[in-house]
């Protein structure tokens, strides 16, 4: 009798052993990513070789930028072809809002988690899109509707590409490659990665497929303490689990105590069924940040423990908000030409509409069309900037930025800067316009046109045609939570005005006692300076100017007054209104405290020009202090900064400039520039 029992104990413990090794694991199946061509979206068939499979996630390709994907099956099974232009004949069974591209030709993955079940031996027809534009890269394929490749468990035949006519309310029936029905000499393949999960027939088989609440909070709210969690699982197994069946779901929030919930099933769920359940307990999710959200699902008699959980990571909140001010964005931390991927924290407006030119572009050097746009950026020029390309023709082309936290400030300004130039030089109907608006949180109220709308700002030719401050009164907003977003108009009805911004500043208006730039006399700039209140040196705005130097790099000392002027460099600490001097001279904002007997400032020093030259032509002494301005009365001074090994933040010093000039007083002082390590 022991003998027996003994027996059958092994046999069971290898019959186990057997089920666990026959576990189905995630698999994989991989197209392409040749590319060479593309439209908005692929539409293709995939279908199962024996077995069901539940398709989990997609890497696709897509070209640079930030989009949302959409994927969506034909209800019930079945190819695409006599319905891919029915909107009413497919489901969406998942959507990737907001993803940023890896670039073309390479796998983006989506982070989807849509659990969809294909039935054993079924055609199923897929619809892989972009919501805007048209950055879906596939390849031209030869055997239409044929298998393009295939593994033990599925198959991805060759399909066709789709525009955006109508979506989603209608699918477009314009074919991007071949005709239908199939066969075609000429069809298109989809690039991208199939993630599924084959159902390998265990008798027994609870799935969690999906986590479809909580969700990323919007734009700058917080989720709440009682947020809402539900899932659903699928019935993958052979048998039916038969109405009364008792099942346990539990929740985990953010690696917490497990909380358990019963489900008394209430009808049969047979193969590919599904039943969804809204926990009774709620999940805090309000602190700011990420949450990691677990489900698992346990059956009574489930031989597939590997797919009865999932875990989802859901944000709450912005990954970016801006608490400290004054805060600038000058678009510079852009290192792609012409890319639509905004900085950190910026978001492209994805209701706004779809289609080529649909978003905003971050550019350096002249837009694409000819004789409309700026020729470079606002403060340097060979810096980057946002416009709007007018080759599109959308009424609106929203741009968000950051999240704003106006909580400390009581009376918030902006300043910016655009170039809205139209190469017709007296438009009329053809222009287009730029507004500011404030999206005000909590409820994303929006209050329209909170600067503008602006539209030509003339100019005698493009090549005249300059950048233009606008200036925004942020005081009703103070203590709020809010985004700014620029709306651009590109139907104006040609394609002869670009609009672009740059240098957006938010802060609280700060008095500027100091010594204001002298346009043509003495004006002095240091990497793109800007006074208390952002305002760069180029506005003539009262001083003193703040610059960073990065350690280790190079920057310039950028001069302009009359031609072949001595200019005399002097540095100390910040002091404005140290000394004045009358009859247009000015006054230092460095040195002291206290004078010397001549009314200079005590501890000044003069920073040496070591090359010790004067400027061909130009008239006075080659004193090795002096630096000399060039025919154009302008003059750039490139300076190494050591690397000292200073902390980020150290304050170098603070530089003014004496320049001479042809006519009484004969000298004049520029505007003060602090100098500060980052």
């Amino acid at each position: 009798m022991r003998t027996s029992s003994l027996r059958v104990a092994m046999m069971r413990s290898i019959m186990t052993i057997a089920l666990l090794a026959s576990i189905a694991t995630a698999q994989s199946l991989t197209t392409t990513f040749a590319g060479g061509n593309g439209l908005a979206g692929n539409m293709f068939d995939v279908s199962t070789l024996g077995s069901s499979v539940i398709i989990d996630d997609l890497d696709v390709n897509i070209d640079a930028g930030t989009f949302t994907v959409d994927v969506w099956a034909v209800t019930g099974g079945g190819s695409f072809e006599p319905v891919h232009g029915n909107a009413a004949a497919w489901t969406l069974i998942g959507s990737a809002p907001n993803i940023t591209s890896a670039g073309p030709n390479l796998p983006t993955n989506l982070g989807l988690s849509m659990g969809y079940l294909i039935p054993p031996v079924t055609t199923q027809g897929l619809y892989v899109t972009c919501t805007s534009g048209s950055p879906t890269n596939y390849t031209n394929g030869t055997n239409g509707g044929g298998i393009y490749v295939s593994d033990s468990f599925l198959a991805i035949h060759e399909g066709i590409g789709k525009g955006l006519s109508g979506y989603p309310t209608t699918f477009s029936t314009t074919v991007g490659g071949g005709t239908l029905p199939f066969p075609s000499a000429s069809s298109r393949i989809f690039n991208g990665t199939i993630y599924y999960t084959p159902v390998t027939g265990f008798s027994d088989d609870l799935y969690l497929a999906t986590i479809s609440a909580p969700v990323d909070s919007v734009a700058c709210e917080f989720l709440t303490a009682t947020e809402t969690v539900t899932a659903t699982f699928v019935n993958v197994g052979s048998n039916t689990v038969l109405a009364g069946s008792l099942i346990q779901i539990d929740l985990v929030v953010d690696g917490g105590a497990p909380v358990s919930e019963f489900i008394t099933t209430p009808n049969d769920l047979l193969l590919g069924q599904s039943y969804t359940h809204t926990f009774a307990a709620t999940a805090n999710l309000a602190a700011p940040g990420a949450h990691t959200i677990d489900v698992t699902v346990f059956y009574g008699g489930d031989l597939d423990p590997s797919n009865d959980g999932k875990s989802k990571v859901v944000n709450s909140g912005s990954a970016t908000t801006v608490t400290v001010f004054p805060w600038l964005e000058n678009f510079d931390s852009t290192t792609v030409d012409n890319t639509t991927i905004p900085p950190t924290g910026w978001t492209q407006d994805q209701s706004d509409g779809s289609g080529t030119n649909s978003d905003w572009y971050f550019k350096t050097g002249t837009t694409g069309s000819v004789n409309t746009g700026p020729n470079g950026d606002h403060s340097s020029g060979s810096g980057y900037y946002a416009y709007t390309e007018d080759s599109g023709n959308f009424a609106q082309t929203n741009l968000d930025s950051p999240c704003l936290d106006l909580s400390s400030l009581i009376a918030p300004q902006m300043n910016f800067w655009f170039h809205s130039f139209n190469s017709n030089s007296t438009p009329t109907t053809n222009q287009n316009f730029l507004a500011v608006d404030v999206i005000s949180f909590p409820g994303g109220t929006i209050t329209m046109d909170v600067a503008g709308p602006y539209g030509h700002q003339p100019a005698a030719n493009w090549a005249a045609s300059t950048w233009t401050q606008g200036t925004v009164n942020l005081a009703p907003f103070a203590g709020q939570l809010i985004q700014l977003r620029f709306r651009s108009q590109t139907s104006g009805g040609s394609t002869t005005h670009d609009i672009a911004i740059d240098d957006i500043g938010v802060f609280e208006p700060v008095p500027t006692p100091g010594q204001a730039p002298q346009p043509g006399l003495a004006v002095f700039d240091i990497e793109n300076a800007v006074n208390g209140n952002l305002a760069p040196v180029s506005t003539g705005l009262g001083g003193p100017y703040f610059t960073t130097v990065t350690q280790g790099q190079g920057f310039t000392l950028h001069f302009e007054a009359e031609a072949f002027q001595p200019i005399a460099v002097v540095y100390g600490a910040l002091n404005p209104v140290s000394a004045t001097y009358p009859g247009g001279i000015g006054q230092f904002d460095i040195g002291g405290p206290g004078v010397d007997v001549n009314g200079i400032p005590l501890n000044l020093a003069v920073f040496v020009n070591a090359i010790g030259w004067v400027q061909a032509g130009a008239p006075g002494f080659p004193f090795d202090a002096l630096f000399f301005t060039k025919t154009s009365g302008q003059l750039d001074v490139g300076l190494a900064m050591p690397p000292f090994g200073l902390p980020t933040g150290t304050v170098l010093t603070t530089f003014q400039s004496a320049i001479a000039s042809s006519s009484a007083p004969f000298v004049h002082l520029s505007n003060a520039i602090e100098v500060t390590l980052n």
